[in-house]
C-alpha cells in the first residue's frame, strides 16, 4: 500500500483535486476528514475539514460511511461504489461514483484512506432519474479491487 507521502498533489490533475478526500483512521477507528475537496464540500454547504464522520452524518448514510472505511481497512483493499442519495433541500437525488483507497505509513495498517467522489444531482422526475421517490440512500454497486 502507498503512503500518505507517496502521494504529491502536484501529480493530481487540477480538474480532479476538488473531488479528492484525505480522511484519518484513528486509533480507535474513527474516521476524520483531513482533507476535503471543494466539490464535496460545496455539495454538503458547509466545512466538514477535521471533523469525524460520526459527528458530521448522523444517520444511516453516517453508518454507511464508517462501515465503508472500515472494510477498506479490514481489506486493505480499494474499494469502488455507486449509490444514490434520497433528495435533499433543493429536492434534487444525488448520483455518487466514490473511489477509495487504503494508504499506510508503514505498509501494513491503514491508517488513512485516499477517495475521489463524483457527485451527480439528478432531477426527480427526469428520464434519468435512478429512483424517483426514494426516501433513503440505496447502494447501487460495491466493487472490491
Amino acid at each position: 500500500m502507498p503512503s500518505r507521502t507517496d502521494i504529491d498533489p502536484v501529480d493530481i490533475p487540477p480538474t480532479l483535486l476538488p473531488h479528492l478526500l484525505l480522511t484519518e483512521v484513528t486509533d480507535h477507528a474513527r474516521l476524520r476528514y483531513r482533507l476535503v475537496g471543494t466539490a464535496y464540500r460545496n455539495t454538503l454547504g458547509v466545512e466538514i475539514t477535521g471533523r469525524y464522520v460520526d459527528e458530521i452524518f448522523r444517520n444511516a448514510y453516517g453508518h454507511y460511511l464508517i462501515e465503508l472505511g472500515q472494510e477498506v481497512v479490514r481489506r486493505r483493499r480499494p474499494i469502488y461504489t455507486e449509490l444514490v442519495l434520497p433528495p435533499v433541500g433543493d429536492g434534487t437525488e444525488r448520483f455518487i461514483q466514490r473511489l477509495s483507497l487504503p494508504l499506510s505509513t508503514d505498509g501494513t495498517n491503514v491508517d488513512m484512506l485516499f477517495s475521489g467522489d463524483i457527485v451527480e444531482p439528478v432531477a426527480l422526475g427526469s428520464p434519468d432519474t435512478p429512483s424517483a421517490g426514494r426516501e433513503r440512500f440505496t447502494e447501487t454497486l460495491r466493487l472490491i479491487l
